[in-house]
């Protein structure tokens, strides 16, 4: 679809890496940011929770 300068200069830029290596590598990626956002979200709810605790103990 692209004109063959196009893709002459993005090879020229970005050599072709194995297609299983870059799975891996996004794989990788996905699992990494996944771990950072499960431990994001939890350390953030148990923020919430913990302040929600204490101003119902303050509050009654």
């Amino acid at each position: 679809m692209s004109p063959p300068l196009m893709t002459t200069t993005n090879l020229r830029h970005s050599p072709p890496r194995p297609p299983l290596l870059l799975l891996y590598y996004v794989c990788h990626l996905l699992y990494l940011a996944m771990n950072f956002v499960v431990f994001f979200l939890s350390k953030s709810s148990f923020r919430y929770y913990s302040f929600g605790f204490t101003a119902s103990t303050v509050a009654s």
